[in-house]
């Protein structure tokens, strides 16, 4: 729960900070005006063969403003339609069938991919994570190259104290 907002940020155990204050990075993202859901697309880039609908889904770790009753309506219809899928998949499966095209018309712009944040499926590197933004301060993924700690340490500010 982040300020007065009602917005959440869910994170995995597989989420690392990069940068120092990158606290003060989710705080600032948190508080921006309109949005419902906040989160990072899939990356490294995927041969074209390999893409499915599915890969332009939003990935769970990131930010929901659960202060708009609006969207937590929106969120009861799409469990109630895709319960069995995982629920960042459900919004995505929701959101672009035929026949919710007119909520998608309404909401698209409340749902935005953000950088402050990056999905990886691959082992990454700060050099990875940078060609894509320089802006990112949380990854969410698979292994990171070691040489990650070693960096995040050295750029910790004293007496930081991990945030």
């Amino acid at each position: 729960h982040l300020g007065s907002s009602r917005v959440i940020s869910t994170q995995q155990a597989d989420v690392v900070p990069i940068a120092p204050r990158w606290l003060d990075r989710l705080l600032e993202e948190a508080g921006a005006r309109s949005y419902w859901r906040k989160g990072p697309a899939q990356q490294p880039t995927l041969q074209h063969d390999m893409v499915s609908t599915h890969h332009y889904h939003m990935n769970s770790v990131g930010l929901y403003r659960l202060g708009q009753p609006c969207y937590r309506a929106l969120l009861a219809r799409v469990a109630a339609e895709h319960g069995d899928a995982p629920h960042d998949v459900s919004h995505h499966l929701f959101l672009h069938e035929p026949r919710h095209f007119h909520i998608w018309q309404a909401h698209a712009h409340r749902f935005l991919y953000t950088d402050f944040v990056q999905n990886r499926l691959d082992e990454w590197s700060l050099d990875d994570i940078a060609a894509v933004s320089p802006d990112t301060v949380l990854v969410h993924g698979k292994t990171p190259d070691p040489s990650v700690f070693a960096a995040f340490d050295a750029q910790r500010e004293p007496g930081a104290g991990g945030a």
